[in-house]
């Protein structure tokens, strides 16, 4: 069997001696996943229709007071802060002699939830068992999944430390700007969000096939990880640019660079980390994504708690020196998995293959 068979994320990705038929325009691209005989297979659509099926999902509206309310509910039972708001607006909205009927209401819909959802985790536990639960945590022992979600976290944490100092630095004395400016000069952002994400999608996908000719036609799923380069000059730059810059008073127009080049690097960093993880673990993608997202989610939340006492206790210039180093050292941790990713990956191709089945 071949070993792009064996391992994840290593995949025969050009038919460099045009032995099989690879059914992509340019003649000898093998197309991974296959598609199906089936016209109604998603990758049997034509280009234009895959693009206006992300376009639709990117302008999703409603158009009448039934979705509204729909979506409102729907929105409630997943992240509604239950525990406080509901009985404010019980009380808010009815009156005295009314108020015991619709708390009651409230009741049983805090309550009865703890004995609805032993209904669902019934099946879930026959059919699944009880570890289907947990299953996304397992993929936190998994080193490839940790460094996706660890590049993922990493790229947003830095532009919540500019994000979390624009409006103190751009509003406060020296630049003063009124807060229709500041929102102005989130412009920058989403330009280089725009560049970021174009620029990177295209590159990566143009690198793996250059790569992957010189490598008899096989892909490794590190070659998309080299366009994070970019990101190791763009971050500990912008960051001190930020940081310095806004301590010694330079024009404004080389702190809305910043911004811009640092969203940048943030879609760049968002759009590689992803793709790498599913070029890894495709038939794992879904299981996988909410891992890295546990991580993702974790390591912003320590940050949102730490940038105002390290901002305070250094200030802006040391604050965001200190910063530009560790963002240095996090941006090129990607060389670590081009060393050793492959070899992670292969300790991995049991295991992977077994969960698979199970899905």
């Amino acid at each position: 069997m071949p070993e792009s068979e064996l391992i994840p994320g290593t995949i025969d990705l050009v038919d460099v001696h045009h032995i099989r038929h690879a059914g992509d325009v340019e003649g000898d691209i093998v197309l991974n996943p296959a598609p199906s005989n089936d016209p109604n297979d998603p990758l049997n659509w034509s280009p234009w229709r895959k693009t206006i099926s992300l376009i639709c999902q990117s302008f999703a509206h409603v158009s009448s007071n039934e979705q509204w309310i729909a979506k409102c509910i729907v929105q409630g039972f997943f992240v509604a802060p239950i525990e406080a708001l509901p009985e404010v607006c019980v009380t808010d909205i009815y009156f005295t002699h009314q108020r015991g009927t619709y708390m009651g209401v409230y009741a049983l819909a805090l309550t009865g939830s703890n004995y609805f959802a032993p209904v669902i985790s019934g099946f879930i536990a026959e059919y699944q068992g009880w570890q289907q639960a947990w299953r996304c945590l397992e993929y936190l022992g998994w080193p490839v999944i940790c460094f996706a979600g660890f590049s993922y976290g990493s790229y947003l944490i830095w532009f919540n430390v500019t994000n979390a100092t624009a409006s103190i630095i751009l509003s406060g004395s020296g630049y003063n700007f009124k807060p229709s400016m500041v929102g102005l000069s989130y412009l920058s952002c989403c330009f280089g969000t725009a560049v970021g994400s174009l620029v990177s999608g295209r590159m990566s996908d143009w690198l793996t096939i250059k790569l992957a000719r010189q490598n008899n036609g096989v892909m490794e799923a590190e070659h998309r990880l080299w366009p994070l380069m970019i990101c190791v000059v763009l971050v500990p730059t912008s960051l001190i640019l930020w940081g310095v810059g806004a301590q010694q008073g330079v024009h404004w127009f080389f702190l809305i660079l910043a911004m811009g080049a640092l969203a940048a690097a943030c879609a760049i960093g968002l759009t590689i980390s992803i793709n790498y993880l599913i070029d890894c673990y495709h038939g794992l993608a879904g299981n996988a994504i909410v891992s890295i997202i546990l991580i993702r989610n974790t390591m912003s939340f320590a940050i949102s708690y730490g940038i105002t006492p390290w901002v305070t206790n250094m200030g802006y210039q040391n604050c965001f020196i200190s910063a530009a180093l560790i963002g240095l050292v996090t941006c090129s941790a990607f060389f670590v998995m081009i060393k050793f990713g492959k070899a992670l990956r292969c300790r991995s191709a049991r295991r992977y293959a077994e969960l698979v089945r199970e899905e």
